[in-house]
């Protein structure tokens, strides 16, 4: 391999790559500058990696101003903040805040983070391209080829769309190219620390990527090390020689691969430990064999374009790319063998469904291994434009007559029509025309009375870095300008959005409030309770900033029992790690010990029960209204029966709510060893009868599922009582988009237009699937919604039962509107409304009360308080199940047990009890073992070398 770079144009390339690095972000960022927006996406950006950067930097910097107490008392590693509790470290780690450069988010106060967080991107996206020309150069491209590269490595779909919605999208794209040069070194046995260092930083962002890490780079090592070893050998003795060496080569990966595994243990073994891994959240297969025909057709296009064809496909790389693209496999040179033959294997991955949702670790529909297709792009762009220079005639033809092709399917293409498509066909055709005038010769000139003469290669790069402004700045310009149909609306504008996550709530409606989540000890508050602000326009996760525990959660990581819990109460909610609040089910707010319900005045669904207004007053959100209830239950408390899951399981979903409050629900296997009375549930929930079926539009109603066309509503009428919760209840919900045509009947075909008719047509010849849809459910002036996700949506958990509550609907006759979002056919196994009593859920949860715990202390890492029980019993504490705790009575140590499918209890005799719990990140101790013992490793291997020339001198 060569020399990366020649020591006296080392600066003068690193000063150019700065410099026009500056001049792409200034062109495609400005839009932002423009409208005063941050790089805060407001869904996710808010909710998820912003907010988890600002608790990072301030969990940094409680942990740095208390390393005394810290080292005796150790590190906090549990709050309640996260969801109904959550494990700190397993959180952050699965929200990429374990990548090195996060750490700076420790010297950044709250009113300068959203510049901090901006700087994330912007250097990630320049130490990407930095990473990128060291590899480009390692393999012999040339510095004007690396240069233009470069930026069309950083300025792509991928980074321009999917970096700013995630930064931590951006971690591969910084650390992949090191991998792979680290591999290149392995092979030519010049130490494996820029692999082994490179890796490590990777597994130490995010378990997610460094899986795809494992399948980049021993694709990479089995492709270079064969290429290197048996390219060309033919005799015999020559292909023993090339095995021997390819299992020395294949011995130095495993053994940099075992020392990558050590390093990073600490955070990888806590990952699996926590029982939240994040290959676990998704969709476990491709519902099809392929992707629809759309899919396909706007593939090519898209290569040029800002456009998704779906399953998060960005490239992006403009017309500039495309001529390269088309160069690299006209030009065939004998350099660019590899590279052909691993963007072919990448493009493979991309027209196979299965196999891109394995390469991204069996998790969202989401292709976030395209850094990978962009290091590949990038390799070709540094390459094709060396052989601009030396390009023959007769490969410029062919290169036209491709490129012409190519356009002229475009333009056919009914979806490849588009701002984006022509623009980039414009600049195409100036590129093509270009080539063909182009001839090999030195640019001269006179200026002041001075001759200057521009080499072909740099002329070459001045044209291609020209129009690479050009096709960039169009596109962002389409993307991101106010004057067109701008993406950055959906961004919070600069600097407010630490002010909507800590400022805009209602907070000032709560009494004892304590400090800052679990780091301190809220003694002086004396119990412990949740609030529920579902109701409220604030961000799910706002609770982490303000000290405050909430019922609701949107972060990655989730238990095996949360998802458990959330399939078998049938939440409203369609994906595994969000959901906001229970939806006022009584039964559930009380057992997770929800004291207060904070709403605005004129919220349009009833409050939920038992909640009454209990103070009201002016919030930064305006007037908000707080409803309290006397039956949310302490964080620790004992029913006075048992029910197995096998029998829990097999009732209905409100007689599984009846019985939490009359019941601890215990595995089979604890419920046996336990001698407990058994729950003797009688008959409390009902059915209520539906009749009086309405429908309007183009809608149709069967036993097992409604068609919803043009203009498509149902309704019907319910009778039901006063004082009862109405929940309707959907089971084995699942939905499926039709052609256009299909919802129009035959009157209402016939009232179009002729173009109308031929516009439905040409629609349905390229018809996509809808891959989610929603139902909303208007009663008594109340809307509420049931989103339903197919199996072909990123989110796409496979849940399809649902119970949406209604509210007390009062005695007497009812209308259900049901509007759906797309049309399609919606079809179920059961649709019913059922109802629960508000008395009995009372006095269930009225007996528990007087069996709960009280003096609730929370410390860090540490729960305590006392129990009274007049006979033994089990002691149900609602938090969430986890491997790390451990759980002493009276100082003796008790096993915890599985409770409410999501919780834990523990058994205790009768009379006055100490409790204490205690949380330890499951093997975070042993990984960190690990870790030094990797480091330790790494460092012998490296001195090995020197050792080894030392003792031979």
């Amino acid at each position: 391999m060569k020399k990366l770079f020649v020591p006296k144009n080392k600066t003068l390339y690193f000063l150019c790559y700065t410099f026009l690095f500056s001049l792409f972000s200034l062109l495609v960022f400005s839009h932002f500058r423009e409208v005063n927006a941050s790089f805060v996406w407001q869904t996710d950006g808010l909710n998820q990696h912003y907010n988890a950067m600002l608790y990072y930097g301030r969990y940094l910097r409680i942990c740095l101003s208390n390393v005394r107490s810290f080292l005796r008392e150790g590190f906090p590693m549990w709050d309640f903040s996260l969801g109904l509790g959550g494990d700190i470290i397993s959180a952050l780690y699965n929200a990429g805040m374990g990548s090195p450069i996060n750490l700076l988010a420790a010297f950044f106060s709250i009113e300068n983070s959203d510049l901090f967080y901006s700087f994330i991107i912007l250097s990630r996206l320049f130490l990407g391209g930095i990473t990128f020309s060291c590899f480009a150069l390692g393999h012999g491209a040339s510095r004007t080829g690396t240069l233009v590269a470069s930026m069309v490595y950083c300025f792509n779909s991928y980074t321009m769309i999917l970096g700013l919605m995630d930064p931590s999208f951006l971690i591969p794209f910084v650390y992949y190219p090191l991998v792979l040069l680290g591999i290149d070194r392995i092979i030519e046995r010049k130490g494996p620390a820029v692999f082994v260092i490179s890796s490590s930083f990777v597994a130490f962002s995010n378990i997610h990527f460094f899986y795809i890490l494992l399948i980049l780079s021993g694709t990479y090592f089995c492709y270079r090390s064969v290429s290197v070893i048996t390219w060309g050998f033919t005799k015999k003795p020559e292909r023993k020689a090339a095995l021997k060496d390819f299992l020395s080569f294949f011995a130095r990966f495993l053994l940099s691969c075992f020392t990558v595994f050590l390093i990073s243990a600490v955070l990888l073994f806590q990952s699996f430990g926590t029982n939240s891994p994040k290959l676990e959240l998704g969709a476990m297969g491709a519902d099809s064999p392929l992707y629809s025909l759309n899919y396909y057709l706007q593939l090519p296009t898209s290569f040029m374009n800002m456009e998704n064809p779906g399953s998060g496909t960005f490239f992006g790389y403009g017309a500039l790319g495309l001529l390269c693209l088309v160069i690299v496999f006209v030009v065939a040179r004998a350099r660019t063998r590899g590279i052909r033959f691993l963007f072919c294997l990448l493009t493979v991955l991309l027209s196979i469904p299965f196999l891109g949702i394995f390469t991204d670790g069996l998790s969202q529909r989401i292709n976030i291994w395209l850094p990978a297709y962009s290091l590949c792009m990038g390799m070709m762009v540094s390459y094709a434009i060396g052989d601009l220079i030396i390009i023959k005639d007769r490969e410029k033809r062919r290169v036209i007559y491709i490129c012409f092709i190519y356009g002229f399917l475009c333009i056919m293409t009914f979806l490849s029509r588009t701002a984006r498509t022509f623009a980039s066909l414009m600049l195409l055709f100036l590129l093509c025309t270009g080539v063909v005038l182009w001839k090999r010769r030195q640019l001269s000139f006179d200026l002041w009375g001075r001759a200057f003469k521009i080499p072909s290669h740099i002329l070459i790069g001045i044209v291609g870095i020209s129009f690479l402004l050009l096709g960039t700045g169009s596109q962002a310009w389409l993307n991101y300008s106010v004057d067109s149909h701008s993406w950055v609306e959906e961004f919070v504008p600069m600097y407010e959005s630490g002010e909507i996550l800590t400022d805009r709530n209602a907070d000032s409606l709560l009494e004892n409030r304590g400090t800052w989540g679990s780091f301190a000890s809220l003694e002086g508050r004396g119990d412990f309770y949740r609030i529920d602000e579902s109701a409220l326009n604030i961000p799910i996760n706002s609770g982490l900033q303000r000290g405050v525990y909430t019922n609701s959660h949107d972060f990655p990581a989730v238990s095996k029992g949360h998802r458990e819990f959330i399939d078998s109460l049938y939440l409203n909610t369609a994906r595994n790690f969000e959901f906001n609040g229970f939806d006022g089910r009584a039964a559930l707010e009380g057992i997770t010990g929800v004291r207060h319900f904070l709403a605005y005045p004129d919220w349009g669904n009833p409050i939920p029960y038992p909640y009454s207004q209990s103070a009201s007053g002016d919030t930064p959100l305006g007037k908000v209204v707080r409803y309290s209830s006397d039956k949310a239950l302490s964080l620790g408390f004992s029913p006075d029966g048992a029910i197995s899951r096998g029998d829990f399981d097999r009732l209905s979903v409100t007689d599984k709510e009846r019985a939490l409050t009359k019941a601890v629900v215990l595995e089979d296997r604890d419920f046996e060893d336990m001698d407990l009375p058994a729950l003797s549930l009688t008959e409390g929930g009902e059915k209520v009868a539906i009749d009086s079926w309405t429908c309007r539009g183009n809608a149709a109603v069967s036993d097992n599922g409604f068609w919803i066309g043009n203009e498509g509503e149902i309704s019907f009428s319910i009778e039901t009582e006063g004082d009862r919760d109405s929940y309707l209840v959907i089971e084995n919900l699942n939905f499926r988009g039709i052609k256009k045509r299909r919802t129009y009947n035959r009157a209402s075909w016939k009232n179009l237009t002729d173009y109308q008719r031929t516009k439905t047509r040409i629609e349905d010849l390229f018809f996509v699937e809808e891959t989610d849809s929603a139902i909303e459910v208007a009663v008594s002036g109340r809307k509420k919604t049931i989103e339903v996700l197919t199996p072909k949506s990123k989110d796409y958990c496979d849940r399809h039962d649902f119970a949406l509550n209604l509210g007390d609907l009062g005695q007497g006759l009812s209308e259900v509107v049901l509007t759906f979002k797309e049309e399609g056919i919606y079809s179920f196994d059961s649709f019913s409304i059922e109802s629960i009593s508000h008395a009995e859920i009372a006095e269930g949860l009225a007996e528990e009360k007087k069996h709960e715990m009280t003096n609730v202390q929370i410390a860090r890492n540490r729960v305590s308080g006392r129990v009274s029980f007049d006979k033994p019993r089990i002691l149900v504490l609602s938090i969430p199940y986890a491997e790390g705790w451990r759980a002493y009575v009276d100082g003796e140590e008790t096993r915890i047990m599985v409770a409410d499918i999501a919780f834990m209890s523990i058994a205790i005799g009768e009379g006055d009890h100490t409790i204490d719990l205690f949380y330890e990140t499951p093997m975070l101790g042993a990984g960190f073992r690990l870790s030094i013992l990797g480091v330790l490793l790494l460092a012998l291997i490296c001195l090995v070398p020197f050792i080894r020339r030392k003792y031979k001198g």
